[in-house]
Parts: C-alpha cells; structure tokens; sequence
C-alpha cells in the first residue's frame, strides 16, 4: 500500500551581505506642484539600482491626487517613474511618495500640490456671429469667381 505524503512549497529570496541591493533616486527631492484646479502637472524621477532581488514597488501613500506613471520599475535596470499632480478642487495637498524592494532601504519623498482657482475667463469660439445690422440696405461687394458683382441692396421675401 502507498504511504500518505504531503507536499510543502518553499519559497525564498536570497540577499548576497556582499552585494547588498540598492537603488538611487534622483531628484532625491521634488518642488511644489503648481497648478489650477482640474489640470494637471507633472514632474519626472530617475531610478537606478543593483543587486536587486525584486522589481522596485513605487506608490504615493495616499493615492488621491498624486498619480504615478508605473506602479514597478524593472530590478537592476534604470527607470523613470512621471509623478502627476491632478486635483479636483483648490487647495494645498501632501503625501509620501514609497519606493520599496525587499532587502533595500525604502525611499520616501514627500510630495506637495498647490491648487489655485480655476480661472472664470472662458474662451468661446465660433459660438456667436455678430453682424453689423445698422444699416442692412448698404452696398455689399462680393467677388464670384475673380469677378467683382456689386449689389446695390438685398431683398428679403418672406414666403
């Protein structure tokens, strides 16, 4: 008769003393995003690193107006990660934003969004055409294929 058996999975992750993983991030700080309500604005890190075991996790803590371009950045490769400021109503915002990969010390950068008002001038284009109607009986110029014709008034008929 066959003996009851149990398979057990192992899984593990080693790290070399040696060659400790580590990644740099530059800018190590990020400047005060700027901009008017319900736009966007955008700055850019650069990542490299060594002997990692992992992709590095890259995420702001909050997760509300501050987006991130890619959630990983490939191990052992340079990346950039676009960190987006989008806010939806005026006001100043903060939060962390985390790179972390197992075995490595973690980088945290605080970021921080201003928002202004958005501005109540409101470009319209080709909604409106306004005609000079003091005097609808003037002479009207037009030229008709290269050839001036010269009305000297309109007539309207209502039918």
């Amino acid at each position: 008769m066959p003996e009851a058996s149990t398979t057990i999975a192992i899984e593990g992750i080693a790290v070399d003393k040696n060659n400790p993983p580590t990644f740099a991030v530059t800018p190590q700080t990020l400047e005060t995003f700027t901009c008017e309500e319900k736009k966007t604005v955008t700055q850019t890190i650069n990542i490299t690193s060594q002997n990692l075991a992992e992709n590095i996790q890259v995420y702001p803590t909050q997760k509300h107006v501050f987006k991130v371009s890619s959630a990983s950045v490939y191990r052992n490769l340079p990346g950039r990660v676009v960190v987006t400021f989008a806010p939806l109503k005026a006001g100043e915002y903060k939060d962390t934003l985390v790179l972390h990969t197992y075995g490595g010390q973690d980088v945290r950068i605080p970021l921080v969004g201003r928002a202004t008002a958005a501005s109540q001038v409101v470009e319209k284009e080709g909604t409106e055409l306004v005609l000079d109607t003091s005097n609808p009986l003037r002479v009207l110029n037009e030229t008709f294929s290269n050839q001036p014709k010269k009305i000297s008034h309109l007539h309207w008929q209502v039918g």
